[in-house]
């Protein structure tokens, strides 16, 4: 953000669709914006950074209403940039196997926590510690999955689980025990259902109460790895399958032909090392618990404390990182800059409603620069700022071909 004067943010997820310098701002469609010469009222699409013309960006908010930037001169713009879309990156760190190395502890009777500290939305620190105690004849599984049920109860009444935690072993990925028939997903339950029979490997073993099963988790039906989680099966009810926890992977038809889902027979299972991998949950849209209005944008971000365990090791694996462009950032900054702007808050009734154009499924690649106008003055309030402002314009990066031009307006 800019603190130093106003910032005007426009969200463009449709191309201007202005096809000459002959249409004003009065053609554009609702979700587009252009650059406009003041003078002719009509579109630019060259250089302007140079140039002593007045220009000012035009906008059509997604609820039909035209907007109009402050006026600046091409040569008062300074600090010009463009910035791609870069999405949110969740930190993953590990407890035992890795993915490469390590293994879980499998002492008897030792009580276990897990002290972990994440960034809330003040950006507070939390300590919350996730005991477990192994029963007197243990085991690394039972260690693991002791471990990945507490720490899913430790979160699951909360508003946002912050850190997910899964079952994770050095069994080879292979797709060579996946199921015969298609296992219908539904993501969020405890169950899923396998048509015809419970077969895997073709017809060489049949699916029972005390067995494995890892589901990838890049895509519906995708590719395993030694990192995708694995789910205990727990229950068995004709065709119906119940496992250890919340199934957390696309919902769909999981087939054969997919080779997305792999059984682990139970001896197999209890001959492997094991581990857990936490990884970071950051709600980045207003479904998953982010609220533009009134939420910091952030990240999850936390550290494992593991000083009770003998062998297992803590591995952090992939850092996070807050991304550009996301919808979190981009409509926590509408919020913001439409608060800002004191011209459109001259009167505490009828309330102000901020609008927010970024939509949850899309990055932008944002445009931003900053103008030095001294001859601009507030019309509600008289005000003539002598500091600079910031235009910044959030373009849906698939819009990137059709919005070339930009680049040429702005210089960047």
């Amino acid at each position: 953000m800019f603190e130093d004067s106003v910032t005007y943010l426009y969200v463009m997820d449709v191309a201007s669709g202005l096809t000459d310098d002959t249409e004003g701002p009065a053609s554009l469609p609702a979700g587009a914006g252009a650059f406009f010469n003041f003078g002719t009222n009509v579109t630019e699409q060259t250089a302007i950074t140079a140039s002593a013309n007045r220009f000012y960006f035009g906008y059509r908010s997604d609820d039909g209403i035209l907007q109009r930037s402050p006026t600046f001169q091409g040569n008062q713009i300074t600090n010009a940039t463009k910035i791609d879309t870069v999405a949110l990156t969740e930190q993953i760190s590990y407890l035992g196997y890795n993915g490469t190395a390590g293994s879980m502890d499998d002492s008897d009777s030792t009580y276990f926590g897990l002290n972990h500290t994440f960034g809330l939305l003040n950006n507070s620190p939390l300590i919350k510690t996730i005991p477990f105690k192994t029963a007197s004849s243990s085991s690394q599984t039972d260690l693991t999955f002791g471990l990945v049920q507490a720490g899913y109860k430790a979160f699951k009444n909360l508003p946002n689980a912050d850190v997910k935690f899964e079952a994770v072993c050095n069994v080879a990925a292979s797709a060579t025990n996946d199921f015969t028939n298609i296992v219908t997903i539904v993501n969020g339950a405890k169950t899923f259902a396998v048509a015809t029979n419970l077969t895997y490997n073709t017809a060489a073993g049949t699916l029972a109460v005390g067995d494995y099963i890892r589901f990838a988790d890049d895509s519906l039906n995708g590719t395993l790895h030694v990192s995708d989680p694995v789910y205990k099966v727990t229950a068995i009810n004709a065709l119906v399958v119940t496992v250890d926890r919340p199934i957390d992977i696309p919902s769909g038809a999981w087939t054969d032909a997919g080779d997305g889902s792999q059984v682990i027979p139970a001896a197999t299972a209890e001959a492997a090392d094991w581990g857990i991998r936490m990884t970071g949950n950051t709600p980045d849209t207003v479904a998953e618990g982010f609220n533009p209005r009134t939420d910091t944008p952030f990240v999850v971000n936390f550290e494992v404390l593991s000083d009770d365990f003998e062998t297992a090791e803590v591995t952090y694996a992939t850092a996070s990182a807050i991304g550009t462009g996301t919808y979190q950032l981009i409509s926590s900054m509408e919020a913001y800059t439409q608060f800002q702007n004191k011209d459109r808050h001259v009167s505490a009734y009828p309330p102000h409603s901020v609008r927010i154009d970024a939509e949850a499924t899309k990055g932008y690649d944002m445009y931003s620069f900053e103008i030095m106008d001294e001859v601009y003055a507030s019309a509600t309030t008289g005000i003539n700022p002598r500091s600079k402002g910031r235009i910044v314009i959030a373009v849906e990066e698939t819009l990137a071909t059709d919005l070339g031009y930009f680049d040429d307006v702005l210089g960047v």
